[in-house]
């Protein structure tokens, strides 16, 4: 059966427990999505966090996402289907059940006064935005440069017990946030049955789903429909429950030649590039993650320049979409985001799964990357 999820595009990664604003914004880099509040510098490069407040902050993002997509009308139901993984974090399932029920997923609903929605438009205006805001902060180039390096390495360095090549974390940009006030998740979100009588009618006891006491009219603002939930936890004020983020494209350039088992080549025709950033010596750490000792002869010998080592990012990859072609703007010329307002776009539909950011991010080596990385904090 082909995979639901394979053709979905920038899709929404839903939280168990909301981000206050202000602590994911739009333009922020992370290595981590699942844990954005986790890691501090090592695993993410917030936007402007030293030099914007927070209602500057906005300012800025609506002149790139436009008016943002406001659902008002109470109440507000996110409802999405999400991994085991997800829910037992939420305390929907226990952890015990993770591994015998791996491949099914779980209704989740998360119910809320009012919700709304910020997200970069147009075919160009991500890349735009990661070249003209993100790329332009202090100390961005470096922090990208040092991760990058390392995910260089990884490339073609094979592990020393394996034999197989292991894999570094990617740099994700987010460009889109959902934000619901006071929301509360629920296990469930079944609808259909018609409810006979006034909107104070207990649902719970005709279908055994709805929290007792509660009528369909309170959870979904209809009269004449059942919906089946199971009231979890909440909470109050206006948070990120869903944030879209999209993975920096990168090209490696003047590696130490061909190889194509190892899965990685030097490309030879260049491409237009958003930035091209140089990379940093990265060594042989040896056994956990000691670095080894190199000898004269052997430093000598060596046929990697490191100094030629650069890596271009080309652009910005969507979520679940492998067969990726940057956009590339018509001319040289330095777009601004007030340019072509005749192409502005309505925002595409929502869509909110973990599923892709699942296989975006699995069989990452955390472990080795924190070696190397502090092995490079290390040379500073």
């Amino acid at each position: 059966m082909k995979d639901p999820y394979s053709n979905q595009k920038n899709t929404y990664l839903p939280y168990t427990r909301g981000i206050l604003p202000d602590e994911l914004r739009l333009g922020s880099l992370y290595l981590d999505p699942y844990n954005p509040n986790l890691g501090l510098e090592k695993y993410r490069f917030e936007f402007k966090e030293k030099t914007l407040r927070e209602e500057r902050y906005w300012e800025l993002i609506t002149a790139w996402t436009g008016e943002p997509e406001v659902d008002d009308i109470e109440p507000y139901i996110l409802r999405f289907q999400a991994t085991t993984e997800w829910a037992a974090q939420a305390k929907i399932i226990d952890a015990a059940n993770v591994g015998a029920d791996k491949t099914k997923t779980r209704d989740v609903s998360i119910v809320g006064t009012h919700a709304r929605r910020y997200q970069i438009k147009n075919v160009n205006r991500p890349e735009q935005f990661l070249r003209q805001q993100v790329l332009t902060q202090p100390d961005v180039k470096k922090w990208i440069a040092d991760r990058l390096s390392i995910s260089f390495y990884a490339r073609w360095k094979h592990h020393r017990k394996t034999g197989e090549p292991w894999k570094a974390p990617s740099i994700w940009l987010v460009t889109g946030v959902h934000l619901i006030s006071n929301g509360c998740v629920h296990s469930g979100w079944n609808v259909g049955l018609n409810v006979q009588g006034g909107a104070n009618v207990d649902p719970g006891t005709l279908a055994g789903g709805t929290p007792t006491g509660r009528s369909a009219a309170d959870v979904r603002g209809s009269r004449r429909e059942n919906v089946q939930m199971e009231n979890l936890y909440g909470q109050s004020g206006e948070r990120v429950w869903c944030a879209q983020f999209m993975e920096l494209a990168v090209e490696f350039t003047n590696g130490p030649g061909r190889n194509e088992s190892q899965g990685w080549s030097t490309r030879l025709l260049p491409k237009k590039e958003i930035e091209v950033l140089q990379l940093r010596q990265v060594e042989d750490l040896g056994v956990s993650g000691v670095r080894r000792r190199v000898t004269s002869k052997e430093s000598q010998s060596s046929s990697i320049d490191w100094k030629k080592h650069q890596a271009m990012i080309i652009g910005l990859q969507t979520t679940g979409h492998d067969d990726y072609e940057p956009t590339a703007t018509t001319d040289d010329t330095t777009a601004t985001a007030t340019d072509r307002p005749d192409i502005e776009e309505p925002l595409s539909k929502m869509v909110v799964a973990d599923l892709p950011y699942n296989q975006g991010l699995s069989a990452r080596d955390w472990g080795t990357f924190e070696d190397y990385l502090a092995y490079l904090d290390y040379q500073n």
